[in-house]
């Protein structure tokens, strides 16, 4: 007898299956976040950093450890201000649950950094020498006039031994070049809807913040600031910045102390600063 009953098999169910969801590619340094976010995120920094900068100049905190290790002088309120700002950075990257990638530290090739570091240490140092012969001319000093200017900051710079000159200059490299070229370039960037005014801002603020070193010291941060925002935008990595910052520091710090004892051996130190 014939079943009524439809005996064909029952379709089995298919389970459906959500498709993962597509990875957002970071492209330092656009940052995939709204622009009141990143407009918050500017505020804040530069709140921090202000206040910490505020505070640190106007604390007995700096001056009794300049005291504890006199061969840092007065770079002492730079590492203070660079431990406050990384940490600052990192708790912001995590309430906006962003890698540093974000901020240029991803992964790459070492091939690729080096050959940007190479291309950017020397660039600085021309951007550097141009920077320096405007100033002249805008100001209308002659040689000798900037000369006594710059030796009045060469003066007041300790003689700090190699091995801590070059560790002191690579936590520069890091924390100057994560705050100026990672994380503010990467939200002006966002703000500004454009690589050009980001990296004129980011350049010009860490030209004034170097107001220490007097005006030429300035424009000449100004525009070695603007040829790493430059090689950091286009190579779309901090690396290369990160790696010519230090090396362009450690140079500096090395040859400090000897010029301005051949200067002072010449008794060319106090004539200059006496002429400014």
């Amino acid at each position: 007898m014939q079943s009524t009953l439809d005996e064909r098999p029952f379709a089995q169910p298919v389970d459906y299956v959500r498709p993962a969801p597509k990875a957002i590619e970071v492209v330092f340094p656009v940052v995939a976040m709204p622009r009141s976010l990143a407009a918050v995120d500017v505020v804040v920094m530069v709140s921090i950093f202000m206040v910490g900068l505020f505070l640190i100049s106007f604390s007995s905190i700096a001056q009794l450890l300049m005291e504890r290790w006199p061969q840092f002088g007065i770079f002492i309120p730079n590492l203070l201000l660079g431990v406050l700002t990384l940490g600052a950075i990192a708790a912001l990257l995590a309430i906006r649950n962003q890698s540093a990638a974000t901020i240029g530290l991803s992964r790459t090739s070492w091939q690729r950094v080096c050959a940007a570091a190479a291309i950017t240490v020397p660039t600085c140092y021309a951007a550097g020498m141009i920077s320096n012969l405007l100033y002249i001319a805008v100001s209308g000093f002659d040689v000798d006039g900037f000369m006594a200017e710059r030796a009045e900051f060469m003066a007041v710079i300790p003689e700090i031994p190699m091995g801590w000159a070059v560790l002191f200059s690579i936590f520069v490299g890091i924390h100057e070049e994560v705050f100026f070229r990672g994380f503010m370039l990467s939200r002006l960037r966002t703000l500004c809807r454009s690589n050009a005014a980001a990296i004129i801002l980011t350049s010009a603020v860490f030209g004034g913040l170097h107001f220490y070193q007097g005006p030429a010291g300035v424009f000449q941060t100004a525009a070695v600031g603007l040829v790493m925002a430059i090689i950091v935008t286009y190579a779309r990595t901090l690396w290369p910045a990160i790696i010519a910052h230090a090396v362009f520091d450690t140079i500096g710090l090395v040859i400090a102390g000897p010029l301005t004892r051949a200067l002072e051996e010449y008794d060319m130190l106090p004539a200059m600063i006496g002429s400014s």
